[in-house]
């Protein structure tokens, strides 16, 4: 079903990896994202492809305010988002349910960011924006985590996770 809708291999794996079955995901799952759907989807997957192609990456430093106020600090690495660090630090799945698997068709790892930093992020996608609306406690430097590519550019940065989120996945 994809190839005859011109992806690519690796387009394609990254999109089946998006759903909890796999390789083994029925085309009408993939049909039930609808055409918008699944055209974010694969430019996700294609973010996450050229982020991953980018070498050597190098470490770069988040400030995650949890709902407690207390800072967690985390080293990461240039081009990981939210959503990979959620995937490395287990701890971190207590604050986040990631529930799209870092699609933008969710607000599970909706983040406030510090107006210090949120003027130097890339402006949000479509997509990002109208799940940001519906994010709990929204404001004007909400973004979603899984859509923050770190990079050099904002080390660093402190990003408040709310004390609640919408899951309307």
């Amino acid at each position: 079903y994809l190839v005859s809708l011109g992806y690519s291999g690796p387009e394609i794996d990254g999109v089946l990896k998006a759903f909890p079955s796999g390789v083994y995901t029925s085309v009408s799952e993939l049909q039930s994202l609808g055409p918008v759907g699944l055209q974010s989807l694969v430019e996700a997957v294609r973010r996450d492809l050229a982020a991953q192609s980018q070498k050597p990456r190098s470490p770069v430093n988040i400030n995650l305010r949890l709902p407690s106020k207390n800072v967690l600090k985390i080293e990461a690495l240039e081009g990981d988002s939210l959503y990979d660090l959620v995937q490395s630090h287990s701890e971190l799945g207590r604050y986040f349910e990631c529930a799209c698997k870092g699609i933008a068709a969710c607000s599970t790892c909706h983040v406030i960011v510090d107006p210090d930093y949120a003027g130097k992020l890339p402006e949000p996608e479509e997509s990002e924006a109208d799940m940001i609306d519906l994010a709990w406690g929204a404001t004007e430097t909400s973004r979603l985590g899984c859509q923050i590519r770190l990079t050099k550019a904002i080390d660093g940065i402190t990003v408040t996770i709310p004390d609640q989120s919408n899951n309307l996945f």
